[in-house]
């Protein structure tokens, strides 16, 4: 369902309260006053707005981060950047016909290719060693986001490339925990004439350093030679390759020559959350977990399920025996929900009944940094006697919690999270 249909429904439902309500207050008798199972149907009404609203309001906000993050990923990289003053080095395309045109010059030469990589040794984006910077025309359809192929970043805070690309870049991170929410920040207010109090907080570097990925794929050289119907394949399948591979850093990555993934025991934000019962899910569960997720966070996060939990999800009932899932349409872009917060299927954390099989993570507290790339490069030496090609796409990308622990709300006892883990 889209976002349009969702608000339409919701407006529909709120017609049929409003006219409830109307009837009750214009009848002869009883009037203003609930009788038999009307109190029921009004609150199921109520209820039901408020559960579509909130997937609602996580779908606009959505949409919002993927437009954003898609506009920064797609930035032009250095020296070909119109805003900067500097002219292109070479046209959007580079000059070829299509990608798999662009991957048959870079494995057997040609006029195309060597205009293409004179024109990037002249620019600032110079090509990497094993490979060559992808066109920006292609370059798009690599890196293109797929939110049903990737848990994390369609809804994460993306960082463009910048210049250099690959430098590493410092972001200030407030040190959290017992300094409260707002990292040590005092306020107070002043009286006429009064001495203004002294604030002070403590900050941290947050540190994102792109590391190199790289995504290999091999193909005959008959396919290669039909460039339109290789270039699809290979879009495809690299694309496929790289998002699979960050999305798997970006959850579960150990921070070591590759991003810190959120569920990993080393991100020091998280709050881990005991399950009631040993490899299972129960409702008491979910409860602990939305009482640990950060107030502000609960229009924006998604629960993180791994597929095999999905029997434990789909039947699990509150403490009446009402079920807490609402199930999502595909084919509308509707995805399951549990308490209003949408649920994204996965299988790249842990299985059912492991810590991380479920999470409740509001990934806009995760930061992405892209560097450069991708580049493509082509070679016949590994499978020279069979006669195929292997191809490669490269580039660089870093990712990391933003926070530097859990945060300690103003009560100066309880903590919040906008990463709540189930152990």
């Amino acid at each position: 369902m889209t976002t349009k249909e969702l608000r339409e429904k919701i407006a529909e439902i709120k017609t049929r309260a409003d006219a409830l309500l109307q009837a009750i207050a214009s009848r002869s008798e009883n009037a203003g006053v609930f009788v038999d199972d009307e109190e029921e149907q009004y609150e199921r009404m109520v209820q039901e707005m408020r559960d579509r609203g909130r997937v609602l309001e996580a779908l606009e906000e959505e949409e919002r981060r993927s437009l954003a993050m898609a506009k920064a990923i797609n930035s032009p990289p250095p020296g070909q950047n119109s805003a900067t003053g500097e002219a292109k080095a070479v046209t959007d395309d580079g000059g070829f016909r299509d990608f798999g045109h662009f991957v048959q010059e870079l494995r057997w030469g040609g006029s195309t290719i060597a205009a293409y990589r004179e024109a990037r040794e002249l620019s600032m984006g110079v090509g990497s060693e094993g490979g060559l910077l992808v066109p920006d025309k292609w370059r798009e359809e690599i890196l293109m986001v797929a939110p049903e192929e990737e848990v994390v970043l369609p809804r994460a805070t993306v960082i463009p490339a910048g210049s250099p690309p690959d430098a590493k870049e410092h972001f200030p991170a407030l040190t959290q925990g017992a300094n409260g929410v707002l990292g040590g920040l005092t306020f107070g207010w002043i009286a006429e004439g009064g001495s203004k109090p002294e604030t002070d907080y403590a900050l941290e570097d947050a540190e994102l350093e792109p590391r190199e990925y790289a995504a290999t794929v091999v193909v005959t050289d008959k396919l290669l030679r039909n460039s339109a119907a290789a270039g699809a394949f290979l879009r495809r399948m690299l694309n496929l390759g790289i998002a699979q591979n960050r999305d798997a850093a970006f959850l579960t990555g150990d921070g070591v020559g590759k991003p810190l993934g959120v569920l990993h025991s080393s991100n020091p934000a998280k709050l881990d959350v005991t399950r009631d019962g040993a490899g299972l899910i129960d409702f008491p569960d979910i409860v602990s977990m939305y009482s640990a997720l950060l107030a502000s966070s609960v229009g924006r996060a998604v629960w993180v399920a791994h597929q095999t939990t999905l029997p434990e999800l789909i039947t699990i009932a509150d403490a009446a025996g009402n079920s807490i899932w609402i199930q999502g349409n595909a084919e509308k872009s509707i995805p399951p929900a549990l308490m209003g917060i949408p649920v994204v299927v996965t299988g790249r954390n842990a299985a059912l009944g492991t810590r991380g099989d479920l999470a409740l993570i509001d990934f806009s507290y995760y930061l992405v940094k892209f560097g450069s790339g991708p580049f493509v490069g082509a070679s016949e030496h590994v499978y020279y006697t069979s006669n195929k090609t292997v191809v490669k796409a490269f580039g660089n990308v870093d990712g990391q919690p933003w926070l530097s622990a859990p945060l300690t709300l103003d009560d100066g006892a309880t903590q919040a999270s906008p990463f709540v883990v189930l152990s």
